[in-house]
C-alpha cells in the first residue's frame, strides 16, 4: 500500500491527471497511470480526479464578457504571431474570430435596445 501523499504531491498528481483528461484521456487511463506511477488505488485516483475536475471547472466558471475578452486577447496574440511568421491563413482566421465576436456583441446590444 502506498503512503499518503503530501499536499504538494496531491496538487501535482491531480494536475497530471487533469492533463491526461484534457488530452482526451478517460478515467480508466488516469487510474492506470496513477496505479503504475504512484502505486495508488482507483479510489485515490478518483480523489485526484475530483480535484482536477474542480480546477477545470473553476477555469471555465467566469462571466461571459470576461470569457469573450480572454478569447479576443488570445485571437489578437495569435494573429500577431501568425503574421510575424508569415502564416497569413492563420492570421485571417484569427481576424475572423475577432470580427465574429464584435458582430455578435453589437447585435446583442441592438436586440436589447429594440426589445
Amino acid at each position: 500500500m502506498a503512503k499518503k501523499g503530501t499536499k504538494i504531491e496531491t496538487v501535482i498528481r491531480s494536475r497530471k491527471l487533469g492533463e491526461i483528461i484534457a488530452r482526451g484521456g478517460r478515467r480508466s487511463d488516469c487510474v492506470r497511470y496513477a496505479s503504475k506511477n504512484w502505486g495508488v488505488s482507483s479510489k485515490t485516483a478518483d480523489k485526484y480526479l475530483e480535484i482536477a475536475r474542480a480546477e477545470m471547472k473553476a477555469d471555465w466558471d467566469m462571466e461571459r464578457p470576461e470569457m469573450v475578452a480572454n478569447l479576443l486577447a488570445q485571437a489578437a496574440t495569435l494573429q500577431m504571431e501568425a503574421r510575424e511568421k508569415g502564416h497569413l491563413h492563420i492570421a485571417l482566421g484569427a481576424e475572423f474570430i475577432k470580427v465574429y465576436f464584435r458582430i455578435r456583441q453589437s447585435s446583442a446590444k441592438t436586440w436589447i435596445i429594440e426589445n
